[in-house]
């Protein structure tokens, strides 16, 4: 069975779930070496979250997951302008892991873009849920968005996001935490 690292608008359970059926939630990471970036273009013309490399002591924030391997090409046809990466995963007690994570295709970034209101609000509800640090918080918070001009699909999403934040997390702040890195360079 794949691991998956997520760190934009899946890192919330629920909403992997949402997308995929049922995911098994492992842990919680520290992505070494590596901070988020709002520069993919998405398929809505909106700044998606892409993982980029970074001074060793910046760190990123993201959650583990089991899927299955159908779950995996499901994945990636939601994945869309992403390519899969490796890094290696370490957690108390067991042997290193590689798991799977996506990095923007280069001819989709875009550093002039800005992500909707509520992909933000996607990515702070899988923070809270996972008792990611203030510091998380205050960062999503500091990034400068927009409003979906698309009415229907910005209140689909905002209704996901309550639904998301009406259910008990406690169990997902008890996750271990643990760390992942490049290996290398990261393909």
């Amino acid at each position: 069975m794949p691991y998956y690292i997520a760190y934009g608008s899946n890192l919330h359970p629920l909403r992997l779930q949402h997308r995929l059926g049922a995911v098994i939630p492992l842990a919680r990471l520290r992505l070494e070496g590596f901070t988020i970036c709002f520069h993919k273009r998405g398929r809505d013309n909106s700044a998606k979250c892409d993982l980029i490399e970074a001074d060793p002591t910046i760190h990123a924030y993201a959650a583990l997951y089991q899927l299955s391997s159908e779950q995996l090409q499901q994945l990636d046809q939601f994945e869309g302008g992403y390519r899969r990466a490796f890094l290696r995963v370490e957690l108390a007690r067991q042997p290193p892991m590689d798991a799977i994570t996506y990095r923007a295709e280069t001819h989709l970034i875009d550093a002039d873009l800005r992500p909707f209101d509520w992909y933000l609000a996607l990515m702070r509800a899988g923070g809270e849920a996972l008792g990611f640090d203030t510091d998380y918080q205050q960062r999503l918070a500091a990034i400068e968005q927009q409003q979906d001009a698309d009415r229907a699909r910005a209140a689909q999403q905002q209704r996901l996001v309550a639904a998301l934040r009406r259910q008990d997390t406690a169990h997902l702040q008890r996750l271990p935490w643990g760390r992942a890195y490049a290996t290398s360079t990261i393909s």
